[in-house]
């Protein structure tokens, strides 16, 4: 008993940690200002306050690591680059921030296998990484834009990032509350015994496609990661254009691109270690909830709901906060 309650409160922590993401989503990493009349801050607020101003910072030592491997084009000015690159993804996916809520929030609530949940986190990542080279490289090198209207544009791709992550969290809501509706009114939906013996009287071998069919629960769970990666991937990450449109400035853009790509690596490591921790979680939730008569089922479709609940306040939250700022937009 003791065993299960440590579980299950580690289980609620963790999805308390999801919702204090939501709460303090920022759009932009940066620094942040002092409290009007010196107001002290809680705890949380000043190591949100203090994880702003390393990124911060780190967006002005990016700008100089820039400017190095412009003026001195030495394969150390470049290796420091893309060092701080990936440091910066780091820093940024440990801060505030929605990507590792909705992968955190999805993995408890709909998936426990843990390498697909990395999977999700490096496809997610990447997605992010691609969006800001994409807007950066068609709408500042191709048609001249500046970085205030790049930022523009990337605030409305912020809300529709918050749209899709809306609607997958309602669908998922929806999906849960329909199967415990079905499950409770004595409607399975399936029976899985059936099927499982045929084609072996079918008088051919089955070597060689057997293990090749996909089955509907894998098809759904792949549609359903692949509209992650795209909300997730919707939203490009601030720092990753700012460092392009500094680069595409200094006449380095595919240094900037390199750049992107070490923070996308950043990004993913740290996203990935937390997916492991949120499928870990949710197996182990599952694994005990299967030794009590009649939680099972009760603790999946709980877990369902609570995920995508989730990822409907993320989305919300993403959707409301305020744009801040962009660097030397002009």
């Amino acid at each position: 008993m003791l065993q299960n309650k440590i579980v299950l409160t580690a289980t609620t922590l963790l999805l308390m940690g999801c919702v204090i993401a939501v709460a303090h989503a920022q759009p932009l990493p940066m620094p942040l200002a002092a409290p009007p009349g010196g107001g002290d801050m809680t705890w949380w607020g000043s190591l949100v306050a203090w994880l702003q101003q390393v990124q911060g910072d780190l967006w002005r030592t990016l700008a100089k690591a820039v400017r190095a491997v412009k003026e001195e084009g030495s394969i150390a000015a470049l290796s420091w680059l893309l060092g701080l690159s990936f440091f910066y993804g780091v820093v940024h996916a440990a801060g505030p921030g929605h990507g590792k809520a909705i992968i955190s929030a999805y993995l408890v609530g709909n998936e426990s296998a843990v390498r697909r949940g990395i999977l999700l986190s490096f496809l997610s990542a990447a997605a992010q990484g691609v969006t800001a080279i994409l807007l950066v490289g068609i709408l500042a090198a191709l048609f001249g834009f500046i970085s205030r209207e790049v930022a523009g544009t990337a605030t409305w791709l912020e809300a529709a990032s918050a749209l899709m992550i809306i609607g997958i969290g309602g669908w998922l809501v929806a999906r849960a509350l329909q199967a415990l509706w079905h499950a409770r009114s004595g409607h399975h939906g399936h029976d899985h015994s059936h099927g499982h013996d045929h084609g072996h009287h079918h008088g051919h071998d089955h070597h060689g496609h057997a293990h090749a069919v996909v089955t509907p629960d894998q098809a759904r769970s792949f549609r359903e990661g692949l509209a992650i990666v795209a909300a997730i991937g919707a939203r490009p990450c601030m720092g990753a254009v700012f460092v392009l449109l500094f680069s595409l400035a200094q006449g380095v853009f595919f240094f900037g691109v390199l750049a992107t790509m070490a923070m996308s690596l950043g990004t993913a490591i740290t996203v990935g270690v937390l997916a492991v921790l949120a499928s870990g979680a949710r197996a182990t939730a599952l694994k005990l909830a299967g030794s009590m008569d009649g939680w099972l089922m009760l603790t999946y479709h709980a877990l369902s709901i609570a995920g995508g609940t989730i990822l409907v306040l993320l989305g919300f939250a993403l959707l409301w906060q305020p744009s801040s700022p962009f660097p030397g937009a002009g």
